[in-house]
């Protein structure tokens, strides 16, 4: 009897089948941070959303932003449980393949798809357990634009609810100086006005908001949600007319171009607009008022030209006029007078603006060619790439042209390949309300040329980004990154060569041109020629073909790999801390690549629930003998299992104990599947039939019936690629399986590599000496030569149809590791063949050893001749697989089944070629018009040597009772899809394609995961959450939102101990007392050597540490019983890692004073004092600027120590005094010192206050030293049995499992961390890291 399996993977603290759909009130967060650092126009925003479960059972949490287009997201992590999920950017076909092994894990991943005007939206979502936490930190980079004289820094906010604690940090460095600042945007206006603190000085810039509940609440557009809206923070420069800004760090440089008071550049402008049917409308209406307008603008000076178009064109004149005021009075009746009309004729309009151009030339004027269109080339040359190579020729790099496409029917990446092939941009036109300032805001963007023909030189420069420029508008900039050969500044000479009007201008190295090294964080110059360097290749790459696109798309992916940025070319992956990859959310094809097996391990989980329901129908009830709970470890005292007449429950609830010591188990917890095995009764008959709504579900498996012998071909490959363990295996399970033949049975066998060998030519008789034989046979199979796979199937389906035999049944099954390598090695071919010479007659089954094997094509075989394909994995149990799959075929009960059903439509598969004994045949479909009366349902078959006939008895029910509404016409819709999925892969053309949208239709409608659709979770909203990559702009409007902390690099945190007490390692959630054991992520146990300081918090709810590079966190200790003996005071440091998901902590066991940051080049030096009580922390923290000059700050205040003169500062004041500058906010301090700046917060604990330093941007400079100057240790463990061993350059330590809390975030909170020993985890004596003053 065929017993139904339930399979689990226990992943997290609590499992439930048919959760609720997530409420977003049955979550919430709790705290939502964006800090964003700008530093020389370079932008870095990390957004960080803290979320808490307060329900009592798991839910699923959103993180859901939106980031500016033009960024490159560079992180993404999730802290949950202690543990962190880092994203690693890999390429798209890396990250697919890895998707494929972890999707069957449940686990879900990210998106990132376009939304509106100038933002993408990222989501993802993770269960999360009972009252746990979870952080989610994203990290984006972008370089911004100057456009009309400004920069702007977007920011949106819309964290789906109120938030308590919710910031928006923006600090701005420019060396260049602040000419002014600005906020706008929807959420500067009207209430949230106060919630925003702007403050400035010559080279920086602060920007605050810090809007309350309320105020989230009560602003325009706002609501319950929370806040929903931009903030835009507006800046410039100081700025010359000379060379402009040029940094230089490290070997790169970063050159800002924009000389402002020059003469302005008549033009020449052509505007060129489609006036074809599509325009209809608004879209008509608005492009004549902007035109319009845009006449209105253009000075006396320029000239222009005006043509509209569909498949004709009409001038309103055939040359370029001045813009007189005559001359535009008229060209706007003209624009007045366009109507939509005809089809589009986009080559013969450009070409023709482009005439007009070429007919005008003028010394000193500068060229523009303008095209608006709503849609593709419908009429005279509608080829692409020949409208793409006419207009280049016509251009020929004389002007640039700019492509404005209206709306999303517009072919948008046409226009940007027209474009930047002619040295232009294109850009989307919105259909909105404002579409018509959309066009004069872009209009506006090059309405005053100062240079044309700009060339930017860099003698002693290499690996440069883009240096010819066809024009520099008025209120733009020209950035050009590169790297400085030997970085050798003496010989590195810039210069700009261009013209302004009518004559050649040089701008080079004057006073102007400085090392600019300092404020600029170590790398960023480089990050930012990685980024110009990656957009302009993906440009570029639209422009190529052939070898050069290759090389250009690879140039571009290894640099986005390197920087971690994700583009076109690259998905990010969530990598796990034991690197199992979460990624992109695609229903995995059979096929795409290795399976790896993944097993939860809750971590001794306090209290681990599995609760399972299984509800039966009236007529199907279950079996006593046949309900099992079974699998490695789950032994009897740990199950307990009920069984009704109707239902079963089955309940997991094992103690901290049961999860540490059961088979396989250990310091991890459990690491396994539950396996619920059941079967229902059943008869004879019809079998069970469920109707409801209008569906029907009809599960038939009929038992008691004769066995019908069988007549099978095993056809076995033997070719090189099975040489070794497959081959074994092959053997070992052949000869099992020819063991298991019935007497009354016929076989044949034949062995295959480009030669066919037989152990019989004809099928014979499965007798005892037949057997031996064919054993023998089987014993001396080989490995050896090619694959010809056409000539074994077609010689296997030869001997089955040799040998017709009244009343059995015949079978052909194929063994094979590779593709076809010899003979007809056509798939297609292949196919056609077997399927003639099968004719119908019986199944093939396609058994595919490994991952070379190209298995959908063993699956279009198999499933194109009655069958099925099945992947064996290469695996020490690979001969039971082949054998497990022998014994589903080995019994068939009957043959040619039919399934009718008078009265029903829309049916599933009803015709089978064989039915197995132990197996079962499942029809769905609709009930026209719900008539259950003239429903009749029937089964023809033959059984044996006769036809039998099953029909409607009185075990046919409308069994409804017990089926939740809406499930039959779900297993409905579930069976279609398979059945579709399976159709689509044997049909073409016409056929495919309707086959295919079918299944998709389906898909959607049902909210199935498969490979037609990329969607992993459903917002209540219905906004589907896709796959992780960037899109590429005209994928078409998508709904979005963002967060980010910028270039912190180091905090500080501490452990503190309780007179009387010393704290032992214990596990996280576990209870009572342990000893010198600790808790590592292995399965192994070994004793370890004994720490004198060890301890942790137990049932915390972690929470995400601060993600910069290093930090420094402290914690309390547990209370445990060990000795009466007085212990030192002792403070627990953390360090950050590289590369690894727990940090660094160590102890230190006195009060002293630390050397936090000393920067001997800029004279800058940090000290703080420990306290001594047992909440740990910094008393006092002092900076000393100069020998004259200090601050002292202490939790209540501010002293400034200049000279003779002394100042306490106690209100949120803002403090200058030289190149310190300091913000004094309400439990936090913002200190600036040139390119240092460091947040000191103040916590509070059991009533005592303390200080905790954060460094959020470090110094440039190399001769830094201290614990804040520490970089993330890049360290390996080496796991032994119940402790590990670090490796942390070239010096080796033992290491605990521990906790330490996080003090360098507003928020403390408890983390995971391995627990070293300090002068390791320092990689110096600790003694170094003391001062004898403050």
């Amino acid at each position: 009897m065929r017993t139904g399996v339930v399979q689990l993977s226990l992943f997290g603290v609590l499992v439930t089948l048919a959760a609720a759909q997530p409420k977003k009130d049955d979550w919430d967060i709790y705290s939502f941070h964006i800090n964003s650092t700008v530093t020389g126009r370079y932008a870095t925003t990390v957004m960080t959303s803290r979320v808490v479960n307060r329900m009592t059972e798991s839910k699923e949490v959103e993180f859901h932003v939106q980031i500016p287009k033009n960024a490159f997201i560079s992180k993404f992590r999730m802290l949950i449980d202690g543990q962190m999920y880092d994203g690693i950017v890999k390429t798209k076909e890396q990250a697919q393949q890895q998707y494929t092994q972890a999707v069957s894990r449940g686990q879900s991943a990210g998106i990132v798809s376009s939304v509106g005007r100038t933002m993408e939206e990222f989501k993802t979502s993770v269960t999360l357990a009972a009252h746990k936490k979870v952080t989610f930190e994203l990290t984006y980079e972008e370089l911004l634009k100057r456009t009309h004289g400004k920069y702007e820094l977007q920011i949106h906010a819309r964290p789906m609810q109120p938030v308590k604690d919710f910031k928006v940090d923006v600090h701005i460095h420019e060396k260049a100086g602040i000419s002014f600042i600005d906020v706008k945007g929807g959420l500067s206006t009207d209430v949230l006005a106060n919630a925003i603190t702007k403050t400035r000085t010559d080279e920086q810039a602060w920007v605050y908001f810090y809007p309350t509940v309320d105020q989230q609440t009560t602003c325009e557009r706002c609501g319950e949600r929370g806040l929903n809206g931009d903030l835009i923070v507006v800046y410039d420069v100081n700025r010359g007319n000379g060379l402009g800004d040029i940094k230089t760090l490290d070997g790169y440089f970063v050159h800002h171009f924009a000389p402002s008071d020059l003469p302005r550049i008549p033009k020449n402008v052509v505007f060129v607009i489609d006036r074809s049917g599509s325009m209809h409308g608004r879209k008509m209406q608005q492009t004549r008022t902007a035109l319009i307008h845009i006449l209105n603008d253009l000075a006396e000076d320029d000239f222009f030209g005006l043509l509209s178009f569909d498949s004709e064109i009409s001038h309103w004149r055939r040359e370029l006029v001045q813009a007189t005021s005559a001359n535009l009075e008229g060209a706007k009746k003209f624009a007045h007078g366009i109507t939509d009309r005809g089809a589009t004729d986009i080559n013969a309009a450009v070409l023709e603006g482009a005439r007009m151009l070429n007919a005008h030339p003028r010394e000193g004027s500068a060229s523009i060619l303008i095209l608006l269109t709503d849609g593709d080339p419908t009429s005279g040359v509608t080829n692409r790439e020949e409208i793409q190579s006419n207009v280049r020729q016509a251009i020929a790099g004389k002007f640039p042209l700019y492509c404005l496409g209206f709306g999303f029917d517009v072919n948008f990446e046409f226009l940007e390949k027209m474009s930047l092939g002619n040295n232009g941009v294109a850009r989307r036109i919105y259909e909105d309300s404002d579409a018509d300032l959309q066009l004069k805001g872009f209009y506006e963007e090059v309405a005053n040329p100062l240079l044309t023909d700009v060339t930017m030189i860099y003698v002693g420069g290499t690996n440069l980004t883009q240096t010819n420029f066809s024009q520099y508008y008025n209120g733009s900039e020209i950035v050009v990154a590169g790297e400085i050969i030997d970085n050798n500044i003496e010989d590195f000479v810039p210069e700009v060569i261009a013209i302004s009007s009518k004559q050649k201008v040089t701008f080079s190295k004057t006073n102007e041109f400085v090392n600019s090294s300092a404020g600029i964080a170590d790398g960023l110059l480089q990050r930012v020629w990685a980024y110009l360097t990656v957009k302009q290749l993906l440009e570029k790459e639209l422009l190529v073909s052939g070898p050069e696109k290759e090389k250009v798309k690879s140039e571009a992916l290894e640099l986005s790999l390197k920087y971690s940025f994700v583009t076109p070319l690259t998905s990010m992956v969530v990598t796990k801390p034991q690197r199992e990859d979460i990624e992109v959310l695609h229903k995995p094809k059979e096929g795409d690549g290795p399976r790896v097996e993944s097993y939860a391990t809750p971590a001794n989980s306090k209290c681990l629930l599995l609760c399972l329901l299984f509800y039966g129908i009236n007529d199907s009830k279950m079996h006593h003998d046949e309900m099992m709970i079974k699998h490695f470890f789950f032994n009897n005292h740990l199950k307990h299992n009920s069984l009704t007449l109707f239902q079963a429950w089955v309940y997991f609830y094992p103690t901290v104990d049961q999860q540490t010591t059961c088979e396989r188990c250990g310091e991890r917890g459990l690491n396994g599947d539950l396996i619920v095995v059941y079967d229902v009764n059943r008869g004879n008959g019809l079998g069970d039939i469920k109707t409801l709504d209008g569906y029907f579900v009809h599960h038939f498996a009929p038992s008691d019936l004769p066995r019908i012998p069988k007549n099978v071909v095993f056809v076995i490959d033997r070719s090189g690629s099975m040489h070794g363990r497959k081959m074994q295996q092959t053997r070992t399970a052949l000869i099992h399986i020819l063991n298991d033949l019935a007497e009354d049975d016929f076989f044949g066998l034949l062995s295959f590599d480009s030669e066919i060998s037989h152990w019989r030519r004809e099928l014979v008789q499965a007798t005892s000496a037949n057997l031996e034989g064919a054993k023998k046979f089987a014993h001396g199979i080989t490995d050896r030569g090619a694959t010809d796979i056409n000539a074994a199937v077609l010689e296997g389906a030869r001997m089955l149809n040799a040998h017709p035999r009244e009343g059995s049944a015949s079978i052909l099954i194929l063994l094979t590791d590779g593709d076809p390598t010899s003979g007809v090695t056509n798939r297609e071919e292949i196919q056609s063949n077997v399927r003639q010479a099968i004719a119908g007659k019986f199944p093939l089954y396609c058994l595919g050893f490994g991952f070379d094997v190209n298995f959908e094509f063993l699956e279009k075989m198999s499933l194109g001749n009655n069958g099925v394909a099945r992947r064996i994995y290469e695996d020490s149990d690979a001969d039971l697989q082949l054998k497990g799959f022998y014994e589903e075929v080995a019994n068939p009960l009957l043959t040619d089944v039919t399934m009718i059903y008078v009265g029903g439509t829309n049916l599933t598969q009803t015709n089978f070629s064989q039915y197995y004994n132990g197996s079962e045949i499942v029809v769905a479909g609709e009930i026209i018009d719900n008539n259950i009366e003239d429903f009749v349902p029937e089964v023809i078959a033959i059984s044996s040597k006769q036809k039998v006939t099953f029909s409607k008895t009185n075990e046919f029910v409308n069994s409804s009772a017990g089926i939740a509404d809406g499930l039959l016409q779900r297993v409905w819709a579930y069976l279609t899809v398979k059945q579709l999925l399976e159709k689509e892969l044997l049909v073409s053309g016409p056929e495919k394609e309707k086959v295919k949208s079918e299944a998709l239709e389906l898909s959607l409608k049902y909210s199935f995961v498969t490979p037609l659709t990329s969607m992993v979770v459903t917002k209540p909203q219905r906004e589907d959450i896709e796959v992780l990559h960037k899109p590429k702009e005209g994928d078409g409007p998508r709904v979005e939102s963002y967060a980010t902390p910028a270039n912190r690099h180091v905090g500080l945190a501490g452990h503190s101990f309780l007179n009387g007490r010393v704290g032992l390692s214990r596990h996280p959630g576990s209870h009572g007392h342990f000893g010198r054991r600790s808790f590592l992520p292995s399965h192994h146990h070994r004793q370890i050597s004994r720490w004198s300081i060890l301890s942790s918090n137990i049932g915390i709810d972690y929470d995400l540490y601060d993600m910069h590079p290093t930090i420094i966190a402290m914690t309390q200790s547990t209370e445990i019983e060990m000795t009466t003996t007085p212990v030192p005071v002792s403070h627990r440091f953390i360090r950050k890692a590289e590369n690894q998901p727990l940090p660094l902590c160590f102890d230190v066991s006195k009060a002293d004073i630390f050397k936090l940051l000393h920067h001997p080049s800029k004279a800058l030096f940090v000290n703080g004092e420990l306290d001594s009580l047992t909440n740990g922390g910094f008393t006092k923290i002092v900076i000393h600027i100069s020998a004259d000059q200090h601050i002292e700050v202490d939790p209540e205040g501010i002293s400034l120590q200049q000279g003779q003169t002394a100042t306490r500062h106690t209100g949120q004041d803002l403090i200058t005094a030289g190149r310190l500058t300091v913000i004094m906010r309400v439990k936090e301090i913002d200190v600036a010192v040139e390119d240092v700046r460091l947040v000191i917060f103040i916590h509070e604990k059991d009533g005592n206050k303390f200080l905790w330093p954060v460094l959020r941007q470090m110094p440039s400079a190399n001769d830094t030293e201290g614990l804040l100057a520490l970089k993330p240790a890049d360290y390996q463990v080496h796991l032994q049995q119940s402790d590990g061993k670090l490796k942390l350059n070239d010096r080796e330590a033992p290491a605990f499992r521990s906790t330490a809390t996080d003090y360098s975030i507003a928020n403390p909170v408890p983390m995971n961390c391995w627990l070293v020993g300090a002068d390791f985890a320092l990689e110096r004596t600790l003694n170094d890291y003391f001062v004898a003053q403050l």
